[in-house]
């Protein structure tokens, strides 16, 4: 026993000693703006380490003078001669005494606003910085990683996007933003698509949807999509959480398309891609057949039941013993008197 402890000690002293030998991280410079600024231990340099993890993320040591080094965001600083982009100087010519980071990763000073450029030097230790054409630094607005704006311009992707209003334009939700001139659906590397609603009453009904006065607009990401759905009746409108479900006027909607012969009136979210109407259970787009709508419960995740059956993703599971099967807490599984489950079927 008395051996064992000392083998233990030795390993953590080891293990120290290597610590010690590697890490040139002493205290951070502004742990407030960045965890990545560090003053080497010798105290004549500085260490740019991201999140000071430089056993995994790495660490690189850099020149800089020190009495006058500020740290002004995560990735940027500067000092009385340079500033700086990581651990590497900025090659543009900038106004130093009024270089400075907004919005976390937009730099400028008093003359210009700057987007960020480092294939500019083979050499990989200096970076460059553009000049965003018509940008008006004491203006300046960073929205989004797509859109800015100053009192002149819109800009998309640091490029002046000219039929845009900058006074009234901005973002309805995730995808689509308006203006005093219309309304607009943005996917990435696309071009920005004017569509048809009108800006005056647009509004978000979820990350993905939209609603003017008369339609309401649905964009599937995944397929690049935009789905149009009339409505009169805007009481009736009603969006699921994961914005899959939707039901406007008489109808519900599934990704966009109608699921046939449902109650819209008695519609009702179940969970986990499930819903009830007063006559039947439905699994996404697919009425259920055998399922009791009276006895109907979700039990976790994809997992239902009824009197009955057990369900998975809408399917019965046939060799499931209903009144045992159940969720498992402490053992995190799906099982009954017979079985565990996995994806709906027994494990082997």
């Amino acid at each position: 026993m008395g051996f064992a402890i000392v083998v233990v000690a030795v390993i953590c002293l080891v293990g120290y000693g290597v610590y010690r030998l590697f890490n040139q991280l002493g205290d951070p410079v502004n742990e407030e703006k960045s965890d990545a600024y560090y003053y080497a231990t010798d105290g004549n340099s500085l260490v740019y380490s991201p999140m000071g993890n430089w056993f995994e993320l790495g660490k690189t040591s850099f020149q800089a003078d020190l009495p006058s080094f500020e740290v002004l965001s995560k990735s940027y600083a500067k000092d009385k001669n340079n500033a700086y982009h990581m651990y590497r100087t900025i090659k543009t010519a900038v106004d130093i005494p009024s270089f400075t980071v907004k919005f976390d990763n937009v730099p400028m000073d008093k003359n210009h606003v700057y987007s960020l450029q480092t294939n500019c030097d083979t050499a990989q230790t200096k970076v460059c910085l553009q000049i965003i054409k018509g940008a008006d630094p004491k203006t300046f607005k960073k929205l989004d990683f797509a859109f800015s704006i100053d009192k002149q311009h819109v800009y998309y992707n640091d490029t002046i996007a000219p039929a845009l209003d900058p006074k009234t334009f901005s973002s309805v939700n995730d995808y689509f933003y308006k203006d005093k001139l219309g309304v607009y659906l943005h996917q990435i590397n696309k071009p920005l698509q004017k569509i048809a609603a009108n800006p005056e009453n647009t509004q978000m009904l979820s990350s993905t949807i939209i609603r003017d006065a008369q339609s309401i607009y649905m964009f599937l990401s995944y397929g690049r999509e935009l789905i149009v759905i009339p409505f009169t009746d805007s009481s009736s409108i009603l969006v699921g959480p994961d914005s899959q479900f939707l039901r406007a006027d008489e109808h519900i909607y599934y990704k966009g398309k109608v699921v046939p012969n449902v109650d819209a009136e008695s519609f009702q979210l179940v969970s986990k891609g499930y819903f009830i109407d007063k006559n039947s259970v439905y699994f996404q787009d697919q009425r259920i057949e055998k399922a009791d709508v009276s006895t109907f419960t979700m039990i976790k995740y994809q997992y239902g039941k009824d009197k009955n059956h057990v369900f998975f993703e809408g399917k019965i599971m046939e060799n499931a013993d209903v009144n045992s099967f159940r969720y498992n807490k402490e053992k995190l599984q799906f099982e009954d008197k017979n079985h565990i489950y996995r994806w709906g079927k027994p494990k082997s």
